[in-house]
Parts: C-alpha cells; structure tokens; sequence
C-alpha cells in the first residue's frame, strides 16, 4: 500500500508538471516575440540617429568649406613691399620660342634702381649675352665681345639677337609688379596672377605659375609670357635680396 500510495503520488505530481510544462511553453514564445519586437525597434531607431548625425556633419562641413579664404596679407601691403625692392638679383633659366628658333640659357638679372644688367650664359659655351641699360642707355656685348649701343633696349636686342624682350618691363614684371596702365588678376593670396600689357607695340600677356617666400615677400618662381610671336619661359631658382 505504502508503494501503490507512492505510485500514484508520483503520477499526479507528472501530471502537474507536465501541465506547468506546457503552460511554460505557451508563455515562451510570447516573450521571445516580444524581446524580437524590442530589438527591431531599438534598430531602427538607431539607424534614424545614424542618419540624423551624418546629415549634420555633412552640413557642417559643406557650411566650413563655403566660406571664402582670406589672404594671409592684403594686395596693397604686397604692392609696397615690391616697390620699396629697388635692390635685388635674379638667377634662373630662361627659353625663348618663336616661330624662327628655340634658345634655353641660363640668365643673372641685376638691378639697381632703374639701372639693370641682363647676362645670358651656359655653362660650357660661356656668355652668349650682357645688356647694360642705365640713364637711357643700352649697351649690349655679344659673346664675342662686340660692343653695342643704343636708345631703345628692345630694339637693341631683337636687331642683334633675335629674340623679343621687354626688357623695359622687366624691372616690374619680374616682382610680379604690374605697371600703372597694365591690366592684372590677382590670386586667392593677393599676389599678381596675371598682367596684361595695354601697349599695342608690345602687347604681352603674363602668366605667374609658382612663387616664393624670401624674406616675408611672395616673389615669382615661375613666370610664362607670350605677345603672340614670341614666347619666354623664365624659371627663377634664386633670389639674392
């Protein structure tokens, strides 16, 4: 009797396990429904904030790079620092190219004021050139010595070399300094992009590639010009001030 009572005990407690059993299970998968609901939320509002913050940082950025760079100085400061350089030398590479011939020479120019010395030279065949201009005056040595002189620097030059120079402009130019009657653009840093010649005679266009720092002045490094005849190429390596 004790072992029947046991027996019987025992298959009602199944029974009622069995039934708290299958109520757990009812119940399980409710909550796993309800977990997966949660989640789906929680992704989708995270994806929301997601694109919330990308918008605003690529307006932010958008907004940073519209606004216009200013200069580091002004072109009027630049103006007077190359007027008050009366006193400087320029060593480089120049090439002149026409319709007639192609020349490439290394060049030296000296200025004092309004007095100038151009010097054209290689290194294995010496100085094909030197013009001297001071009060008014040209003079012009070839490479073997020959002395000429004259008024007019440009015509001096052509009649003798060839070659197409503006060498009254120059003393400006080569700052990047346009004259008083010169159209000029000026770059995103104030300095001369390019010049306009209005003179009909010589009607140059400038083009200013490259500069350098010397001695806080912001001077050419890369000047190309063209009157449509005739085209230089000046690359300026060094500037002794």
């Amino acid at each position: 009797m004790v072992f029947g009572s046991f027996l019987s005990f025992s298959r009602r407690d199944i029974r009622q396990i069995e039934k708290k059993t299958v109520c757990t299970l009812h119940i399980f998968p409710i909550q796993r429904h309800t977990s997966a609901v949660s989640s789906k939320r929680s992704f989708t509002m995270s994806r929301q904030q997601s694109a919330l913050i990308t918008c605003f940082i690529l307006f932010f950025l958008s907004a940073c790079s519209s606004v216009p760079k200013t200069p580091d100085i002004s072109w009027e400061t630049q103006q007077q620092k190359l007027k008050a350089l009366t006193e400087f030398e320029a060593r480089g590479v120049v090439g002149f190219i026409s319709l007639n011939q192609r020349i490439s020479a290394k060049f030296i120019w000296e200025q004092n004021g309004e007095n100038v010395k151009l010097r054209l030279y290689k290194d294995l065949a010496g100085t094909l050139m030197t013009l001297k201009s001071a009060n008014d005056v040209t003079e012009v040595t070839d490479k073997d010595g020959n002395i000429y002189q004259g008024t007019d620097a440009e015509s001096l030059m052509k009649e003798l070399t060839g070659i197409d120079l503006p060498v009254s402009n120059l003393p400006g130019w080569l700052k990047g300094l346009p004259g008083k009657m010169e159209d000029y653009e000026l770059d995103d840093k104030a300095r001369v992009g390019s010049i306009t010649s209005s003179d009909s005679s010589a009607n140059w266009s400038l083009s200013y590639l490259m500069y350098t720092m010397e001695n806080t002045v912001a001077l050419p490094a890369r000047i190309n010009m063209n009157n449509g005849k005739q085209r230089v190429k000046i690359q300026i390596k060094d500037w002794v001030l």
